[in-house]
């Protein structure tokens, strides 16, 4: 079982979710969440309309092997985080580029363009979240659309 109802919440069994492509067209929270099927790396949902219930948040693991990006994009009406575990990249939010590595959280308020690109040579691995609790709502624009 993923997830499990609490006497005062949920518990979610991460290791029971699987990670799925962020590239996936099959997926459907990438195509709720308008994915670009150019984008690199994958990703397993924690806190999700389909793991939690009415949940006012979005929450996973994200991971880019060497040499993949997370392409450049933005999010309408949605906040975003990562917080590095572990590997390092570069992270852009607007026109600066910052060193990510563990430790180092990045915050990105809405309307701001991000991309990470992992130019390391192991894998990069981050917690994301959202402050909305389904993917649709982020409204998620790519500053480079699909080809």
């Amino acid at each position: 079982m993923t997830t499990e109802t609490l006497p005062k919440g949920y518990m979610v069994n991460g290791n029971d979710r699987p990670f799925q492509e962020m590239a996936d067209k099959n997926d459907p929270d990438f195509q709720r969440g308008g994915g670009n099927p150019d984008d690199g790396g994958r990703w397993r949902a924690l806190i999700t309309p389909d793991t939690i219930p009415n949940a006012n948040m979005i929450l996973g693991i994200y991971s880019l092997d060497p040499g993949e990006t997370h392409l450049m994009h933005y999010h309408v009406t949605a906040a975003e985080f990562y917080y590095v575990l572990s590997g390092s990249g570069k992270f852009v939010m607007g026109e600066e580029e910052f060193r990510g590595e563990p430790g180092k959280l990045f915050y990105m308020p809405a309307e701001v363009n991000h991309l990470v690109h992992n130019d390391g040579d192991e894998p990069l691995t981050m917690v994301f979240g959202f402050d909305c609790g389904d993917l649709k709502d982020a409204k998620m624009v790519w500053v480079d659309p699909p080809k």
